[in-house]
């Protein structure tokens, strides 16, 4: 549309603020408006200057002032006065052409620094209506005369409008606001991980199940930001709204308009448009930026990015050493581990703060200081030299921390996937793992340094930056190191998209109206990923949280995540054995069979700290009935004739921790006691054969001060009591030699300490758990059936011991285990019997054989395969669910238990009727063979509510009665084993929301086999149960000159350790076998009772010994003082019972963690 208008030229055209536009003569070939032939125009253009303003309607006018040179003083009179102005106004959706005729004015203005010449100034307004918020024009610039039609010029220039401040804010804002709420979504996460996914239709996303490095998708996001901003710095030929769109995004690359602000700094936008010189400057990317952005010069420029660099790495060391100062576990109360925490070194913390430095700031830095290089010869030699040094420094640095620290933890910021946060025994995969990461960080400097140094030269720099985009999404396909839609594989993705569409940006190749168009689309590309790519997952994961936290009825451990961050702390035994009730019920007894504890010099190696069983509350009804009552008694002597074998055994704990102990034979003796506990039976029970060692101990002659022996029969109450101890610990011993038998003439369990099987698929890891727990030898390998006899080893539970409390750890001297620091080593025995297949209930494999040896177990610790690359029969595979181990392993047990009872149902149901016994006594008869006892079938029978008669069940009534069964008598713990794999991750979040999250802990029993071998050989410090390691290097680091006494670790060694340290440690706060054990025996709800001989000087031997609290035993949850005694004592003769300042105790009060815990038996009449 062509219109006409006529403007008058006034005083006020000298008073017209406009700012510089860029221009050029018109091209032929291209221009909408008559171009004059080169002898028509006039000699030269003195400026072309333009405004846009908004009115109050919101339509934009623009401003034209052209100034001609027209020659000397003597022309002004003869200028044309009368001139006609064509221009055009071309934009993505169309052009619109406009015509004024104007007068003009003619003003002497200087050419050099001498010459005055005659300017003539034109000026011409235009109302555009309303511009899109983000827009770019292109004019044509016609002025031929009024008079003759002459042509004296032809302009064009590209327009920009500066963007609106509502626009601005939003470009400036929105993005910063999107980084912090991903930011603080990382912190809560990086804290409290999450255990579960509350929805159903999640088993796709492989990215959300996958391990979460220290602030997850941060480090993405900043670095797809800096991208965004320092790709519209490229040399090309962008249209005109791009660049100022992702100028607001200067602050991530530290792109900033100060501190300092000296010497001449650009303008960005003035008069309604961005003023542009690139006559002057130059054109290369980075001075457009500048300009754009109102940035001071180059140099002052960098001078502030080195500035705000110095800001970020002050602030990094501050926030780190902030965190180590405050204790890094929520609730840490162990003043050993805060210390050892505290002691890091210097270059500890300076490797972390490099870290943050070169994770997230290496594209600006280097991409800037590469610049300063590319104007060597225009600027100062100290600068440039100093730009120089910064790369070197940066180079030198990375260098420095590949060799210092495994690449894996040296990706851990910016690396957000499980895939090689492990440690792998695998050369090939641990080589992988470190190429990937170092191809991060290469590829980043490559980045930089196209973007800066290769300003000069366009068309290299764009391919380089696609080659860069490319090789990185080779790396993520070769090295399986994203899964297929993580965040990392699809922001990769999206810069090879938006650096392909550059292209057109390209001198040539594209007009005005393709441009705008692809800059649009990059645009919206950069959003989309922005805001579905980063924003998105944060808000699930965000609610996801919020979701968890605030459902109170859930666990407090609900599944994977917060089974990775277990507390590095002490065993809180309050928590985890008094206000969880065991599934075990308070009438069972402890079945399984006898604990072999070794002499006195059997103990655990120093630990400082344990792991903190995190059992969840729940009422107790979900467990168990009411407890019954139980008493002591006195009653008429009772004669107890039971014979037990005289032959002598020596058991072996099959552990490195105490030699094995010769047990002296048992004599027959027949002797007649007043006052002792009334047998549960008329058969001999074990408390019969307690009493047969109290007597042994007692008659046996011993050392006195002069040198002469005597029976200590009918001696003190000291004497007794100590005597029975001694009898308790080597009757325990006796009864659990691997086939022992008491030669009673009933089958009825007696009470005795617990025995935790390990079961599992072949090679799944049972040994190899084993030998973590125990320090025992089992045998090892990737083939079946590693174990076909029985292993027995002692493990040792670690609880807070009551010498901590007391304030006497320094004279805690048990006779079993040890006690470092207030944390009790308890013994514990382990069996790890053969591996079950599938159809081991038929007879396949060694089933028979298993089953046979699982019946002594009163629980289980079912180690599974979490990496899924043994299959059903232990055969290596790749890609194996080992959730379904869980479900066929427990269905054998299941199966073989039924099918002995079911084979026999019609037999068992006529006697039944017969001799009209109770269910409980006929299901009790026929499971006696597996260790159980009748409370355990009647806890069974209350679980499932059955009212039907005994005789009139069916098939699916006696199937739904041995899974009640088998759930009462083999409480499991799932020990999700090899957690430094990389397919682990996405298999243990499967099985945590599959599974009772109490039962479940992840471990890597390999890993820690390896710590404690190397720290028994010198190589480091190690403590177990935490996260805890020192080399030489390191205490040398925090002040000890001699390191710790420690020698030096080889290359391969330092690395496997450094791994251990950030992807297995850090990560999970420990190995996690601890835990395993921890897990066993809070289900099993064992509490430690303390007998002593003195309740305020905590001893157990004689008066003037100072060892505390020499004995321990673990009893059952909700036991009574009654049942303590028994367990103790025996049949012994208990007057009464004494508990803390000497005050009695009835035997009828619960007995609990710091209640009733510290108990003084006296030996008497009542």
């Amino acid at each position: 549309m062509l219109t006409h208008r006529l403007g008058l030229l006034s005083l006020l055209v000298s008073s017209v603020s406009a700012s510089y536009v860029q221009y050029q003569l018109c091209d032929p070939a291209s221009s909408r408006v008559p171009v004059p032939p080169p002898q028509q125009q006039l000699p030269g253009i003195s400026s072309l200057s333009a405004s846009i303003e908004t009115a109050d309607d919101g339509h934009q006018h623009l401003a034209w002032v052209i100034d001609l040179l027209i020659g000397d003083e003597h022309h002004c009179d003869r200028q044309v006065s009368n001139v006609t102005v064509d221009f055009t106004v071309e934009t993505l959706t169309g052009t619109a052409r406009y015509e004024h005729h104007v007068l003009t004015t003619c003003k002497p203005v200087h050419q050099g620094r001498y010459t005055m010449v005659n300017a003539s100034s034109t000026l011409v307004t235009q109302d555009l209506g309303r511009l899109s918020p983000l827009s770019t024009f292109h004019s044509d610039i016609y002025l031929a005369s009024a008079a003759t039609g002459d042509g004296l010029v032809c302009l064009q220039a590209n327009i920009t409008p500066a963007l609106r401040p509502t626009v601005s804010s939003t470009l400036r804002w929105a993005p910063f606001g999107l980084f912090l709420f991903i930011l603080a979504v990382g912190i809560l996460r990086s804290c409290f991980d999450r255990p579960i996914r509350l929805t159903a239709d999640d088993e796709s996303d492989e990215e959300a199940r996958s391990a979460r490095p220290v602030l997850p998708h941060v480090g993405d996001c900043l670095q797809y930001l800096q991208f965004i901003f320092l790709t519209g710095s490229l040399s090309l030929w962008y249209p005109g709204f791009y660049r100022p769109a992702v100028s607001m995004l200067n602050w991530y690359s530290l792109f900033l308009t100060g501190p300092i602000t000296h010497g001449h700094v650009y303008p960005g936008s003035a008069d309604g448009i961005f003023e542009i010189n690139g006559t002057y400057v130059g054109t290369h990317g980075f001075d457009l930026m500048h300009q754009i952005v109102g940035t001071p010069a180059t140099m002052t420029t960098w001078t502030n990015l080195v500035i705000a660099m110095v800001v970020v790495v002050a602030s990094a060391a501050a926030l780190l050493e902030c965190t180590r100062l405050a204790a890094p576990r929520i609730g840490e109360t162990d003043m050993a581990a805060q210390a050892i925490v505290m002691n890091h070194g210097f270059q500890h913390r300076v490797n972390r703060v490099l870290r943050v430095v070169l994770s997230y700031f290496t594209m600006p830095l280097i991409a800037l200081s590469c610049y300063q290089i590319t104007y060597a010869a225009l600027l100062p030699g100290y600068h440039t030299s100093l730009a120089v040094l910064l790369i070197v420094i940066i180079i030198a640095a990375f260098a420095w921390l590949v060799r210092q620290i495994p690449a894996r933890s040296l990706g851990l910021l910016v690396f957000d996937s499980k895939r090689y946060q492990q440690v792998s025994a695998s050369t090939s995969s641990d080589q992988h793992g470190k190429a990937f990461i170092v191809v991060l960080f290469v590829l980043a400097f490559i980045r930089g340094a196209a973007v800066g140094g290769l300003q000069i030269t366009p068309l290299v720099q764009l391919p380089m930056l696609i080659a860069c985009e490319l090789v990185l999404l080779a790396c993520i396909l070769g090295f399986q190191a994203y899964p297929a839609w993580s965040v990392g594989t699809i922001s990769a993705l999206s810069r090879v998209v938006t650096l392909a569409l550059m292209v057109a940006f390209v001198p040539g190749v594209a007009d005005i109206h393709v441009k705008s168009a692809i800059g649009y689309a990059i645009l919206l590309i950069h959003s989309t990923m922005l805001f579905c790519g980063f924003l998105g997952p944060a808000v699930y994961h965000l609610v996801v949280l919020c979701a968890r936290h605030l459902n109170a009825s859930r666990p407090e451990v609900y599944g994977l995540r917060e089974l990775r961050r277990r507390q590095v702390s002490r065993t809180d035994l309050n928590r985890a054995y008094v206000d969880s009730p065991s599934p075990a019920g308070p009438d069972a007894n402890i079945s399984g069979a006898r604990t072999p504890l070794s002499n006195r010099t059997l103990g655990r190696p120093t630990s400082t700290n344990t792991q903190r069983l995190e059992t969840p509350q729940m009422p107790a009804s979900h467990y168990f009935r009411s407890p019954r009552p139980s008493s002591v008694r006195s009653k008429d002597s009772v004669d107890l004739r039971s014979k037990v074998g005289s032959t002598t055994q020596t058991v072996s704990s099959s552990s490195s921790r105490g030699p094995p102990r010769a047990i002296s034979p048992l004599v027959n003796t027949s002797v007649t006691f007043g006052a002792i506990v009334e047998p549960k039976n008329d058969s001999p029970s074990y408390d019969t054969i307690r009493v047969v060692q109290l007597l042994d101990e007692i008659n046996r002659p011993r050392s006195t001060a002069n040198g002469r022996g005597k029976g200590v029969q009918g001696g003190t109450a000291e004497q007794w009591i100590a005597a029975a101890v001694r009898a308790n610990a080597t009757a325990k011993l006796v009864c659990t030699s691997w086939g022992a038998q008491s030669s009673r003439e009933d089958t009825d369990e007696m009470p005795r300490d617990p025995l935790i099987g390990l079961v599992g698929k072949p090679s799944a890891g049972k040994s190899t758990t084993l030998n973590s727990l125990t320090d025992a030898t089992s045998k090892v390998g990737n083939f079946p059936f590693t174990t076909i006899d029985p292993q027995r080893a002692i493990g040792y539970l670690q609880i807070p011991c009551a010498c901590a409390r007391h304030g006497v750890s320094e004279r805690c001297k048990p006779n079993y285990g040890s006690c470092v620091e207030g944390t009790r080593s308890v013994p514990i025995e382990l069996l790890d019997v053969a591996g079950l297949v599938p159809g081991a209930h038929q007879g396949k494999g060694l089933g028979n054989k298993f089953l046979d040896d699982l019946r002594h177990a009163d629980a289980l610790i079912h180690v599974v395969d979490a990496s899924g690359t043994v299959d059903a029969e232990g055969k290596e595979t790749r890609g194996y669910d080992p959730s379904v181990d869980i479900a066929w392993l427990r269905s054998e047990i299941v199966a073989w238990i039924k099918g002995n009872l079911w084979e026999k149902w019609g037999s068992i149901r006529r006697r039944h009727v017969a001799i009209k016994a109770t269910a409980v006594e006929t299901l009790q008869n026929q499971f006696s063979g597996y260790g159980s006892t009748a409370t355990v079938v009647a806890r069974a029978l209350d679980r499932l509510g059955v009212r039907e008669p005994l005789e009139e069940w069916d098939e699916a009534m006696v199937d739904r009665v041995v899974n009640a069964f088998t759930d009462e008598k083999f409480p499991t713990v799932i020990a999700l084993n090899k957690i430094d794999h990389p397919d682990a991750d996405k298999n243990i979040s499967k099985i945590a929301k599959m599974q009772n999250p109490d039962t479940i802990a992840v471990c890597s029993a390999i890993s820690e086999i390896f710590l404690r071998k190397m720290a028994k050989q010198g190589y480091i410090k190690y403590t177990e149960g935490s996260e805890f390691v020192d080399t030489r290097e390191d205490l040398i680091e925090q002040g000890d000159p001699t390191g710790g006494g420690l020698k030096e670790l080889d290359e391969k060694n330092r690395n496997r350790i450094e791994n251990l340290k950030d992807m297995v440690l850090y990560r999970f706060g420990s190995t996690g076998v601890n835990q395993v054990l921890s897990k066993a025996a809070g289900l099993l709800g064992l509490v430690p009772v303390f007998p002593v001989r003195n309740t305020a000087t905590f001893s157990s031997g004689a008066s003037d010994s100072k060892a505390v609290f020499r004995d321990c035993v673990l009893v059952k949850k909700n036991s009574t003082v009654g049942d303590v005694a028994r367990k103790v004592m025996g049949d012994a003769p208990v007057a009464f019972v004494e508990g803390i300042g000497g005050t009695r105790v009835s035997e009828d009060d619960l007995v609990s963690v710091g209640k009733h815990d510290i108990l003084s038996f006296k030996v008497g009449r009542a």
